[in-house]
């Protein structure tokens, strides 16, 4: 490989993402169109990660719960209701 091949590739490789959404689908139903921009709007995904924060937070708190415990005496009922 000689040094304008390397200097292609590595130029390629070295380039920025481009951080951009890729367009949303366009339906054609009203119904659809006005899910979506509901579900679009980034108070659902700030939603979504205050659930996601909170559900990481109460596995936390189990298992430090559970790890002073025994296998014996652990009572992983609750571990599985709460992933459900």
């Amino acid at each position: 490989m000689d040094h304008q091949q390397f200097r292609r590739i590595f130029d390629e490789l070295d380039k920025d993402c481009i951080k951009e959404h890729p367009p949303l689908p366009q339906y054609t139903s009203a119904t659809l169109q006005k899910l979506q921009v509901v579900f679009s709007h980034y108070y659902i995904t700030v939603l979504g990660n205050l659930v996601a924060l909170g559900n990481v937070m109460c596995i936390c708190t189990i298992l430090v719960l559970n790890s002073e415990k025994s296998t014996a005496e652990r009572d992983n009922y609750v571990l599985e209701v709460q992933i459900f």
